[in-house]
């Protein structure tokens, strides 16, 4: 009795093995393109939530009157009447201006005319609206790559909505 391995033997063992190899490749090529795709929008998400949490947080601190509404918008800038501390509209009162500029992909943040901060330079729209007095509906849309088409694996664009409230109002 011969215990040899043939050539046929030989040639299905390393065939089956080449098919485990191959599948546990692609597993693992799948599964890295879903943690990029993933850790890409999630970036973005983030930046978009860090942009609405600080216009929330300005707009606590907002401040206005009947005649002088504490949100205005401008064109594409988007204001907030930031109280001095005194807790009474005046016309001294800085202004926390947030403006997009589409052509750049950005939006800034300057306070009172000063310097602007640029909050991201991944922008695709910024459309703030002002259904009440003393509110306003702010819809920013982010792209991780702005100059690229959207493609849900390599370049996700994501679209968030807040509503911003000032709490408080000063009646002189």
């Amino acid at each position: 009795m011969n215990k040899a391995l043939t050539l046929m033997e030989l040639v299905v063992a390393i065939s089956l093995v080449g098919v485990i190899i191959l599948g546990a490749a692609s597993f693992d090529i799948g599964s890295r393109q879903m943690l990029k795709s993933s850790e890409g929008k999630t970036q973005v998400i983030n930046e978009a939530a860090l942009i609405l949490d600080q216009m929330a947080k300005d707009a606590l601190t907002g401040i206005g009157d009947v005649a002088h509404p504490a949100i205005t918008i401008t064109g594409s800038v988007f204001n907030i009447t930031h109280d001095d501390g005194d807790g009474v509209w005046e016309g001294t009162d800085p202004v926390i201006s947030y403006t997009f500029n589409s052509g750049a992909h950005t939006l800034t943040r300057s306070i009172g005319g000063g310097a602007a901060e640029t909050l991201s330079n991944k922008v695709m729209n910024f459309v703030p609206s002002l259904p009440g007095d003393n509110t306003a509906d702010i819809t920013v849309t982010l792209r991780r790559h702005p100059n690229l088409a959207v493609d849900t694996f390599s370049n996700p664009e994501v679209t968030m909505q807040s509503n911003v409230e000032v709490p408080a109002w000063s009646v002189n």
